[in-house]
């Protein structure tokens, strides 16, 4: 029973943070000149080095966090309404 506990803590631990939002885990896989490899569950992903705030290097653990702008989608979605307008 007691293996049991401490296995589901484990669990818990990899998957949730202390706020309870669930998250992939992020790590620096390698750094080729200008380009990072970032690995994740779902395989890697390939970020230029220049949109890293501060210095990073292998093995780092990174916090990233993807939110939709959605007033910067509606400016988008009318400024191209607006070009097929110009355009008819």
């Amino acid at each position: 029973m007691r293996f049991k506990n401490i296995l589901w803590l484990l669990v818990i631990g990899l998957f949730f943070t202390p706020g309870g939002r669930e998250y992939p885990t992020y790590i620096v896989d390698r750094i080729e000149e200008n380009l990072v490899i970032v690995e994740w569950e779902g395989g890697h992903i390939y970020l230029p080095k220049e949109i890293f705030p501060e210095p990073i290097k292998e093995g780092d653990v990174l916090d990233i966090a993807i939110k939709v702008d959605h007033e910067l989608t509606e400016n988008r979605i009318k400024k191209i309404e607006k070009l097929m307008e110009f355009d008819e």
